[in-house]
């Protein structure tokens, strides 16, 4: 049983009801789901549901550890929440910008996770405001900066042509006129008495002025402010904005994506200008997750794969074997991969790529036919056949194919910047698996379908394939990394250059040794090069469309440099 804290609890008394509330949880997962779900949670069960706002929640489940961007982040999310709501902790015990967490989890509890979760006191007489030091100074700044924006406003208009008018509480008397009052009725009456006199300074408000029978190209706006306390039309609203590709005038806002988005890789930030519902602009945020400085690389060779391993909780495999690869290439070193670790690696996160698609795309029952397919895989009962059938489906699916070939088509000129799926769906790439040991069998493969559509059907493809290296791989001799690194020798100056390919695309990581110990670490992600396309793939694209060729890009916020 769960006592919420003062932070959590709403005021109150505990009644009859007060042990009830929490029956259903509603849980916002931060960073995201594919966090979660990587940990053993089962998103579809009795009496649990995943919410897609924080307003809709009442338990903010964090799974840390969280950099300090990401865990600012969390703390708006949970300001955000109704009490009463709860705050869990999963696979960490404090935060610095959150306060003390009412439940803390490991792993194993993701499994009972209501029993777990379900709390005796929900009510406290005294309950506490929850106000970071942090958020309170955001608010305030942006108070202040609004107010600066209309005192700049007022103070800067000019007055040379509003001769005899008179400003109070944004009403406007034309003392010239005898105090005409521009009612909603008398517009017309008003610009009949008033079709010789000069209109310099005046202020025609948009309640008061009717523009029946209004000839605006004969009419003298020299000082005019149609834009007054009344009535304003969208015309007159927008008449200063920028048109649009339907030639539509529309207010252009700017608003974030992210970085807990649902429909969004988690931790993934999208900062876009909108015109109405049509993306104008649109941009990844980086370095929100990745706070790597490779400038504090270990110097000890034997460090170099636990330290890229902390890169990424999703690919701590695939960086291992990368460093080991390099450190074999500099010392000339004989080294296997450990395929089977790598592929099951991969097509892991081939299906938290495909889960969040469909759930982005909207297509509930694929969304649920995935996660089943997850599970078996998890229990290692997922064979290529069962797999093979549920792409058929899939490829079946009238509207979803449609929709993707409309978008993400790469410039043929542009297409030699990338790698993975991309360049494979346009027929643009060879797979590096092929020149590695343990992969002597492998056969490159390519499409000709430069779209989204494309790139699932790459992804499709690559999920089978490493089905079926698992299913044929020999059990091979486990190894600690430690003790391959102790084999090799290091002397004078060493060079390497190892590239592995992943489900996103090819790493480059290169290195730089003199005399036993690492003097330079250079690494190069897919991610990169990725979050680099999201501008020009939606652009002038309605909104849906645009946050879906996002999803389908795979970008991972830990390969996105600040």
């Amino acid at each position: 049983m769960v006592k919420l804290g003062t932070y959590s609890a709403k005021k109150g008394k505990a009644g009859f009801f007060g042990s009830f509330t929490f029956k259903l949880l509603k849980i916002f997962p931060v960073p995201g789901m594919e966090v979660l779900l990587k940990k053993g949670f089962i998103p579809y069960q009795k009496n649990i549901e995943l919410a897609n706002t924080p307003r809709h929640a009442n338990v903010l489940l964090v799974c840390g550890p969280l950099p300090e961007t990401a865990e600012k982040a969390a703390a708006v999310a949970f300001a955000q929440m109704p009490r009463p709501r709860m705050l869990v902790f999963l696979d960490m015990e404090k935060a610095e910008f959150l306060p003390k967490p009412d439940v803390v989890i490991n792993a194993e509890d993701l499994k009972v996770l209501t029993k777990k979760l379900c709390p005796a006191e929900i009510y406290a007489e005294n309950p506490t405001v929850f106000q970071p030091d942090f958020l309170t100074k955001a608010v305030s700044d942006k108070e202040e900066d609004d107010g600066h924006q209309e005192h700049h406003h007022d103070s800067h208009e000019t007055h040379e042509d509003h001769q005899g008018h008179q400003h109070e509480n944004g009403h406007h008397e034309h003392e010239e006129h005898g105090g005409h009052e521009h009612g909603q009725n008398d517009g017309k009456q008003h610009h009949d008495d008033h079709k010789e006199h000069a209109h310099n300074g005046h202020d025609h408000s948009g309640g008061g002025h009717n523009r029946e029978g209004h000839d605006q190209g004969d009419h003298n706006h020299d000082g005019h402010d149609h834009g007054g306390g009344g009535f304003m039309s969208m015309v007159m609203m927008t008449k200063d904005q920028p048109r649009g590709t339907d030639g539509l005038q529309m207010d252009r806002n700017k608003v974030r994506f992210g970085p807990f988005h649902p429909g969004l890789p988690g931790g993934l930030q999208i900062e876009m200008i909108l015109a109405g519902d049509t993306v104008v602009q649109a941009e990844v945020e980086k370095g929100l997750f990745d706070q790597t400085s490779f400038q504090h690389f270990p110097e000890e060779p034997e460090d170099l794969p636990g330290w890229l391993a902390d890169f990424d909780p999703f690919q701590k495999e695939m960086y291992r074997e990368l460093a080991l690869l390099a450190l074999a290439g500099a010392t000339g070193s004989d080294f296997n991969l450990n395929v089977e670790k790598l592929e099951q690696e991969r097509v892991r996160n081939l299906f938290l790529w495909l889960l969040k698609f469909q759930k982005t795309l909207g297509d509930w029952e694929m969304e649920r036919h995935v996660f089943r397919l997850w599970q078996d895989f998890q229990q290692n009962a997922l064979s290529p056949e069962k797999f093979e059938s549920f792409r058929k489906k899939l490829e079946n699916r009238w509207y979803p194919k449609t929709r993707l070939r409309r978008l993400g088509k790469i410039p043929e000129l542009n297409l030699h910047h990338f790698s993975g799926p991309l360049a494979k769906a346009a027929g643009n790439a060879s797979d590096l698996r092929r020149h590695l040991s343990g992969y002597e069998c492998f056969k490159n493969f390519n499409l000709n379908d430069n779209n989204a559509w494309g790139w699932l059907q790459v992804r499709l493809e690559e999920i089978h394939r490493s089905l079926q290296i698992l299913n044929n791989q020999p059990s091979a001799e486990k190894k600690d990394w430690a003790s391959k690194i102790q084999k090799m020798h290091f002397s004078g100056t060493q060079n390497s250059c190892a590239k592995l390919e992943t489900s996103r695309g090819i790493f480059i990581l290169n290195l730089e040794l003199k005399d036993g110990k690492i003097k330079k670490v250079d690494l190069k992600r897919p991610s990169t090069v990725l979050s680099a396309l999201v501008p020009q793939l939606t652009e002038n694209y309605e909104l849906a469309d645009a946050l879906v060729a996002i999803a389908a890009l795979d970008i991972s916020p830990w390969e996105i440099n600040a």
